[in-house]
C-alpha cells in the first residue's frame, strides 16, 4: 500500500486515491450515455437510434464490466474515506463526527444544486444522505459493520425484487386480452424509462433541447423525485459504504493484511463476480 506522510496526522494512502480515480472514470464510461442521449438509451441501446454493431458491443461491455461495478467500488471507498477523515480530525483534536456532518451537509447542497442546475443524474445527494446514516456505525467494530452491510443488502434485494414483481404484474396485465386502459397506462409509464416510446422521447428532446432556464424549471419540479430515488437506493449504497468502513477499520484498505490473504480474496472475488444482464419486457 503506497503512502505519503501528512502534516496533520499520520499517513495518506495513495492507493486509495488511485482506486478512487479509477472508479470515477469507470462511472463516466456509463454516465456519458445519459449525458448525450435520451434517458432510455442507458438501458436500451436502440432507444435513441438504430444501434450499430459497435454501439451494441460498447453497450454490452459497459453493462457487463462497468455498470454497478465502479459505483460499488466508489461507494466502498467513500465509506473508508469517511472514517479516515474522522480519525484524522480527532487525531488533530477536532470533533470528528461534527466535521463529518458538516461535510455531508455541504455535499447535500452541492448535490441538489448539481441535480437542478446541471444534470438530473446526480449521485452526490444519495451519498450525502447515506453518509448521514453511515455515521451511526462510525464507532462499531468491523464485524458489526459487515453484519449491518449484509442486512441492508438483503433489504435492498427484497425491495427491488418487489419492484421487479410489480413490473412483471403490470406487463402481464397490460398485455392480457381486453386489458383495462389504466393497466396499459401504468405499464407504459414505467416502460418509458427503458423503451423508445416516441412521445416520451420527443418531450424529453424538447425540454433538454430548449433553454437552460426551462431545463432548470423542469428539474426543480421533480425535486422530490431526487429524494425518493435516493431513499430507494440508500440501503444498497449504505451496505457498500459499510463494507468500505469495515475494510478501513480492519486494515484491509490500508495494506495491513498479508499478501497471501489479498491474493485469496482477489481469486474468490474474480471467480464469483458474475455479470448481471437486464431483463427486457416489451411495451404496449
Amino acid at each position: 500500500m503506497s503512502t505519503v506522510p501528512t502534516e496533520a496526522s499520520g499517513t495518506r494512502y495513495l492507493t486509495l486515491d488511485l482506486i478512487r480515480g479509477i472508479a470515477v472514470m469507470g462511472i463516466l464510461s456509463v454516465n456519458i450515455v445519459d449525458f448525450s442521449m435520451v434517458r432510455a438509451a442507458y438501458l436500451n441501446p436502440q432507444a435513441y437510434r438504430d444501434a450499430s454493431v459497435g454501439d451494441l458491443a460498447l453497450w454490452a461491455v459497459n453493462m457487463l464490466l462497468v455498470d454497478g461495478k465502479f459505483r460499488s467500488l466508489f461507494s466502498m471507498l467513500f465509506g473508508a474515506s469517511m472514517l479516515l477523515v474522522i480519525d484524522k480530525a480527532e487525531a488533530a483534536g477536532e470533533w470528528g463526527a461534527w466535521l463529518h456532518v458538516r461535510r455531508m451537509t455541504v455535499l447535500l447542497a452541492l448535490g441538489l444544486a448539481h441535480a437542478v442546475l446541471i444534470w438530473h443524474g446526480d449521485i452526490l445527494t444519495l451519498y450525502a444522505l447515506t453518509g448521514f446514516v453511515a455515521l451511526l456505525w462510525a464507532r462499531s467494530s468491523a464485524t458489526r459493520m459487515i453484519l449491518a452491510a449484509g442486512i441492508f443488502a438483503i433489504i435492498h434485494t427484497v425491495l427491488f425484487a418487489a419492484i421487479a414483481a410489480t413490473l412483471v404484474h403490470q406487463d402481464l396485465a397490460a398485455h392480457a386480452p381486453n386489458a383495462a386502459p389504466e393497466m396499459i397506462r401504468n405499464w407504459n409509464a414505467n416502460a418509458s424509462s427503458v423503451f423508445a416510446i416516441p412521445s416520451d422521447i420527443a418531450r424529453e428532446q424538447a425540454i433538454y433541447g430548449g433553454s437552460w432556464s426551462g431545463i432548470v424549471a423542469y428539474e426543480w419540479s421533480k425535486l422530490w423525485a431526487i429524494f425518493s430515488n435516493s431513499l430507494a437506493l440508500l440501503p444498497d449504497t449504505l451496505s457498500l459504504m459499510l463494507v468500505g468502513m469495515a475494510g478501513y477499520r480492519s486494515g484491509f484498505f490500508t495494506g495491513a493484511w498479508d499478501d497471501a490473504t489479498y491474493r485469496r480474496i482477489a481469486a474468490w472475488g474474480l471467480g464469483s463476480a458474475w455479470p448481471d444482464m437486464p431483463h427486457w419486457w416489451s411495451p404496449t
